[in-house]
């Protein structure tokens, strides 16, 4: 009934989901702590590596288009 609406659905459906989601995430904790506590570590890790690497790659794009316009201009 609310996927009658399109917008509504969707964000119904990627509420429901992300539900679901996290209910697995819980149930797998209870069962298991150690084990979701090490792949949530490998996760946050994983994160903070890209994100470091996504701002050395951009300060690095940076200069070396800040040297390619500079040479152009002298």
């Amino acid at each position: 009934l609310i996927d009658m609406v399109p917008f509504l659905g969707s964000i119904f459906d990627f509420w429901f989901q992300a539900n679901n989601r996290n209910m697995r995430i819980l149930e797998q904790h209870l069962q298991n702590p150690r084990k979701a506590s090490i792949i949530s570590r490998i996760a946050v890790l994983s994160l903070v590596l890209g994100i470091l690497v996504t701002i050395f790659l951009l300060v690095y794009l940076s200069w070396m288009m800040l040297q390619f316009f500079i040479g152009l201009f002298s």
